[in-house]
């Protein structure tokens, strides 16, 4: 035996204490302990020592514990009791192409695809590794949805009111108010709180003296007449303190070149430079001379010392705000999942062919038959640009290049729009949604309706409120009306297959919905510019309670989501036309369609389509305000007004 050979030998340890290693590693306690004390490089290379390790992934106790550990809100969103086997098939090279997208800067994405679309040949090379982080981000996101939702103890945490919005923007909007006289200022303190002040060096002889007897005040009051309090002063509206905050300031005296200077040059403020670069040398200072000439003439505005001692205060504490498809958002049963792909397009929306593209890539990769009707994908590739690919390239006449030279010089080089440089702004269109069947581009505004078929089916009424604007509020088609009661339900729900005897729910008739006239104040869209006022209009409200509850055996009843249950309060127009549509939505069509009750005899007739807005400043903390906007006859447009509803 040489002594090389000897020497590995007797290096390696025995096979005893191999084995007891790898049989304290799998006990899920010991592992656990262990994962705590590594970050993923170190596990990573501790798992692929030998195929044992590596079996550790296929072990369902071992898995959840390397996924509690790197996995993000894993450990929260799952259950012990469900079956532990995955719904989406994971392996420990996927976890690690996950961890990397998580550390993955976003805007390398849209670099990519613009270094794509304008590229002789195609980059497939840097596309395919993108693509691979993107599927991989999307899988588990995947995966921790289906770790909440097939847990039987889940349940969906309730929304927070948003009643603060109504309020914080209902002042600043413009509104019939009136305000308090310009002429009230507040009251000077009262003198006699100074009083013991001055008069503390004096004897107690002075004092007496000032004072009068206490009989002689006690005839005074009895003879003064009571004269009634004046009035409270009138409470300064916050329109008027707004309006006055601007010349209300404390008189600060200025110098004469604070004078000089115009509103504007104050306004203006250089940008702060982060770094001093280094002298100019006598080469350069010519070059710099040069082009500081054919610049323009305008003078740099002075920068004062507030603003320069300003600018690292704001940059100190930057607000950064993750954007929705952010892993953080996966775990909220009460959201759309955001699944990620990257497929380069250039046009202002999806095309079909990007949107052919998005679905082959979810298919290659296994993902398509795990997701579920209402999911969101995003293509990190898409880069609207605002004018089209055809189009010659802008240049500047003060270049010293003529525009026949230079379009020689181009002419066998694609055209580079302007907006190349500076991409068009985040898009709003850049959304698809799963229907079912196909992915549907869904425009985050607040007039297009979620683009799915059966609405009522899905988690919750707040399921998209994370891609939409700070104020809009979600639009729904909705095709049948679900089971409710007039009176609040009881919280104990009834078991049917306990008790088949149990009397089955009465329909509720017009007579017994709650139903009133308010006067409610709404928001309107001004005749000029994209503003809006408030005003206050009449609107009918009723009141029902809406609870999925088992039925007998042999009937069967639509899905309904768990967020859709609980207070619904319907608003309509308040005129006859109104009222008669809530009707008709609670008690006539909108109850019969979709339903084994109103089937038979309303399967020839029409179907009718509801659009309701979600009013999410008046939702929340169990109840849901659904006001109607219009409805149609399915495949037509939705009519002007709700006349004909009442018909």
């Amino acid at each position: 035996m040489s002594p090389s050979k000897h020497a590995r030998t007797s290096l390696a340890p025995p096979s005893s204490k191999r084995c007891g290693l790898l049989l304290a590693l799998t006990q899920p306690i010991v592992l656990s302990r262990l994962l705590s004390f590594l970050d993923w490089s170190a596990a990573h290379a501790l798992l692929d020592v030998s195929s044992h390790l590596r079996s550790f992934f296929r072990q369902s106790s071992l898995r959840d514990v390397i996924l509690a550990r790197f996995v993000p809100a894993y450990e929260a969103s799952r259950d012990p009791t469900v079956n532990p086997d995955p719904l989406v098939p994971i392996s420990i090279h996927q976890l690690h192409i996950f961890l990397i997208s998580q550390t993955f800067p976003v805007h390398r994405y849209p670099t990519n695809a613009l270094r794509t679309l304008f590229s002789f040949l195609p980059l497939d090379h840097e596309s395919e590794p993108l693509a691979s982080l993107t599927e991989a981000h999307s899988r588990f996101v995947l995966l921790v949805q289906s770790a909440i939702h097939a847990s039987p103890t889940f349940a969906l945490p309730s929304e927070p009111t948003h009643a603060h919005l109504f309020e914080k923007l209902s002042s600043t909007l413009p509104e019939l108010t009136s305000p308090a006289p310009l002429s009230y200022a507040a009251s000077s303190p009262p003198v006699a709180s100074l009083s013991p002040q001055r008069l503390c060096h004096h004897n107690s002889s002075s004092k007496s003296k000032l004072t009068p007897p206490s009989g002689a005040m006690r005839r005074l009051r009895i003879f003064r007449s009571r004269a009634p309090p004046p009035p409270a002063p009138l409470v300064e509206p916050h329109v008027l303190k707004h309006y006055t905050s601007f010349w209300r300031r404390s008189v600060k005296p200025r110098s004469l070149e604070s004078y000089a200077q115009s509103d504007s040059e104050n306004d203006l403020v250089p940008p702060r430079r982060q770094y001093v670069p280094s002298p100019p040398t006598s080469a350069t200072s010519k070059s710099t001379s040069q082009s500081s000439l054919s610049r323009s003439s305008t003078p740099t505005p002075p920068t004062s010392n507030a603003s320069t001692s300003a600018s690292p205060s704001r940059s100190r504490f930057p607000m950064f705000t993750p954007p929705p498809h952010d892993f953080a958002s996966a775990a909220s049963p009460t959201r759309a999942p955001i699944l990620r792909v990257f497929a380069p397009c250039g046009s202002p929306i999806p095309n079909p062919q990007t949107i052919i593209r998005c679905e082959e890539q979810l298919m290659n990769t296994g993902l398509w038959s795990h997701m579920s009707v209402g999911d969101i994908i995003v293509n990190l590739g898409h880069v609207p640009l605002s004018d089209s690919l055809d189009a010659p390239p802008k240049l500047n006449s003060n270049s010293s290049f003529s525009s026949t030279e230079s379009h020689d010089r181009r002419r066998s080089l694609p055209a580079r729009p302007q907006s190349v440089a500076a991409p068009a702004p985040a898009p709003t269109d850049n959304w698809l949604v799963f229907n079912g069947s196909v992915l549907v581009p869904f425009s985050a505004t607040a007039s297009a309706p979620v683009p799915v078929h059966d609405a009522l089916t899905l988690p919750s009424p707040f399921y998209y409120t994370h891609i939409l604007p700070r104020l809009a509020n979600p639009v729904y088609t909705l095709r049948r009306m679900p089971r409710f009661t007039a009176a609040c339900p009881s919280p104990v729900r009834p078991n049917l297959s306990s008790n088949p005897y149990i009397e089955r729910q009465q329909p509720v008739s017009a007579a017994d919905i709650q139903m009133r006239l308010v006067h409610l104040p709404t928001y309107v869209a001004t005749a000029h510019g994209n503003g809006a006022a408030l005003v206050r209009r009449y609107k009918c409200l009723a009141k029902v309670f809406v609870r999925h509850t088992p039925l007998p055996s042999g009937e069967m009843e639509p899905e309904l989501g768990a967020g859709w249950e609980g207070e619904w309060v319907l608003e309509g127009d308040g005129t006859k036309e109104g009222r008669a549509a809530l009707m008709d939505w609670l008690v006539g069509r909108g109850a019969s369609q979709g339903r084994s009750s109103g089937k038979g005899k309303g399967v020839e007739e029409e179907e009718w389509e509801w659009d309701w807005e979600l009013v999410r400043e008046r939702s929340g903390k169990g109840r849901i305000w659904m006001k109607l906007l219009s409805a149609r006859r399915s495949g037509e447009e939705a009519l002007a007004d709700v006349e004909s509803l009442g018909a």
